[in-house]
């Protein structure tokens, strides 16, 4: 049988410190173009030979910005109005350092990949401690090879290629491309992070960023949220981000399938808290 397979391009950066406000008026697919903006995100679905691409335009001299919705969300990753997910829960993490880098460099960028892995993994762990019925979450661990180092101890192809450069194109800092099989499960994940500008809490916050989107989450409506699609630069060197409770509920859903041991994707498209559950940022001690 054919394999059909659907590939999503999500792309974030965030560069010129001014706060922008950004509507999206598709959640399937987005490209922002803009000038003098922190931060130009863009998701590209491509189902065959089919290119379906929606532009939303955000400026900087808006008088009157819209203002944040009243009940936060976040929307995930989709295809067919089903969120897409991993189908296993143990990922394998592949970290490409360029050439030409020095080992000061090597070491604070190998430091942000483990302290964005870890920061997720403490954010879900204090969202279980507080909401056991979740606990399922704390299946999914990372294993991090870095080429040259221990990647002959890698098994097969990794299933996230984290790649550095100084620059990406169009003055992107991170771009993250997600492989999708035709069950709506994520097959490979490929990040590329730009070096140029970023403090190594910068590099982190960017990281964590984009292994949210790794994980299958899109962006949130709250603008204070790890997950918001635009951020001052100031505040993404300087200030430590952290998954939301809003962020780990919407992987508990995306992930109940784990509970079942048989993969299979959630029938959503975004998703807001319980009344249950308080909008809480996480382990950002």
């Amino acid at each position: 049988m054919k394999n059909n397979l659907t590939i999503l391009i999500i792309v974030v950066a965030i560069s010129i410190p001014v706060i922008m406000q950004m509507q999206f008026y598709e959640s399937i697919t987005n490209t922002v173009f803009v000038t003098d903006t922190t931060t130009e995100t863009s998701t590209t679905v491509i189902t065959n030979t089919t290119t379906i691409t929606i532009t939303a335009i955000s400026t900087v001299d808006d008088p009157n910005p819209p203002s944040s919705s009243e009940i936060d969300s976040i929307d995930l990753v989709y295809v067919d109005n089903r969120a897409v997910s991993w189908n296993h829960t143990h990922l394998n993490i592949l970290i490409n350092l360029q050439e030409t880098l020095d080992i000061e460099v090597d070491y604070s960028v190998i430091d942000a990949i483990h302290n964005a892995i870890d920061q997720w993994q403490r954010s879900i762990s204090e969202f279980v401690n507080i909401y056991p019925e979740y606990e399922y979450l704390g299946d999914i661990v990372f294993s991090v090879y870095i080429q040259g180092v221990n990647n002959t101890l890698l098994q097969g192809d990794p299933d996230v290629q984290i790649n550095f450069e100084e620059n990406l194109h169009d003055s992107l800092l991170g771009e993250t491309i997600l492989l999708i099989s035709n069950i709506n499960s994520i097959k490979t994940a490929t990040i590329d992070i730009a070096l140029s500008d970023l403090s190594l809490l910068g590099m982190q916050n960017v990281m964590t960023h984009e292994l949210g989107h790794v994980l299958g989450l899109e962006h949130s409506s709250n603008e204070t949220d790890l997950m918001y699609s635009e951020k001052e630069k100031s505040e993404v060197k300087e200030k430590k981000l952290c998954p939301s409770t809003l962020d780990i509920y919407a992987l508990a859903l995306i992930y109940h399938w784990i509970e079942t041991s048989s993969y299979h994707p959630y029938y959503t498209t975004s998703v807001t808290l319980p009344n249950s559950i308080n909008n809480i940022v996480l382990a950002c001690s």
